[in-house]
Order: structure tokens, then C-alpha cells, then sequence
């Protein structure tokens, strides 16, 4: 029923609040490259979910990496793709491939790992800071000013 994934929706969410700890996964990127919550134990990782068909949150994944190559700020980043294709993901954001990791297992918006981090929607972002969630939910022109004060 829906209120049972509400309910399961406000619980994921509950663990992966501003200040606490991230989760236990693994992941493997489109390249074949492993992260996993040992990965984001020190320094910053920004998370952040897109898709090709939403231009705004591919566009903001592109704009998280043009920030961290402007200012030399060194942060991961994970890309999590809700597209329903590997190589579409991969394709959207060709020009990063190297530098960041993008994980599209092909579920859509039901993969694992964003619900693990309890973010259920296309241009969600989540900051993790030396293991620990530090900001969770800046969109647009917040976000990047954020990034850019980090």
C-alpha cells in the first residue's frame, strides 16, 4: 500500500540524516571501478543522482565538477544514474568518466544505492564529509556556493 512505502521511505531516510554516518555499500561504476563507504572515510564526496532525461540534474553533476576543477578542491564524486541504460549514463557525462564515479546498475529510481542514501529523486544531493553526512538537500545556486566555500 503506499502508506507502507512512506513509511519505509521516512525510515530510509531517518539513517541518512545531516550528521550521521554513511551507510555500508558497494558499488561498481560504468568503468568498472569499486567505491564503497571505506572509500568516503576521509575527505569530502559529494553524491549526487541525475538522469539524461532530466536536464537539470545532469546538468547540475556537470556543474558540481566544473566547481571542483575551478577551485581545485579535489572532492569525489558519485553519480548516480536513474536511467534505464549503462551506457546512456555513461554517455551524458563522457567528459568525466575518469574523474568521477557513475554507477547505473539499470533499476531506474529503484536502485539500491540511492535508496541507501535515501535519495528517491533525480537531483538530489548529499555531502559527505570525512564519513559523515554534513549537508543533504541544496539545489541550484545554494548548492554551488556551498561547494565553492568548502
Amino acid at each position: 500500500t503506499r502508506v507502507r512505502v512512506l513509511l519505509n521511505q521516512a525510515a530510509e531516510m531517518e539513517l541518512v540524516m545531516k550528521g550521521k554516518r554513511i551507510p555500508a555499500f558497494s558499488a561498481t561504476d560504468v568503468n568498472g571501478k569499486t567505491v564503497s563507504e571505506q572509500d568516503l572515510m576521509t575527505g569530502t564526496t559529494i553524491i549526487a543522482t541525475y538522469a539524461v532525461w532530466d536536464f537539470e540534474s545532469t546538468n547540475q553533476v556537470r556543474r558540481i565538477r566544473g566547481i571542483d576543477a575551478e577551485k581545485q578542491k579535489k572532492w569525489r564524486t558519485i553519480a548516480i544514474s536513474f536511467d534505464p541504460y549503462r551506457k546512456t549514463a555513461k554517455d551524458a557525462l563522457a567528459m568525466y568518466a575518469g574523474d568521477i564515479y557513475i554507477i547505473c546498475d539499470e533499476k531506474m529510481s529503484e536502485t539500491p544505492l540511492a535508496h541507501k542514501f535515501g535519495m528517491l529523486q533525480t537531483g538530489m544531493v548529499t555531502i559527505v564529509k570525512d564519513g559523515v553526512i554534513v549537508e543533504r538537500s541544496l539545489y541550484g545556486e545554494p548548492l554551488y556556493n556551498y561547494l565553492r566555500s568548502l
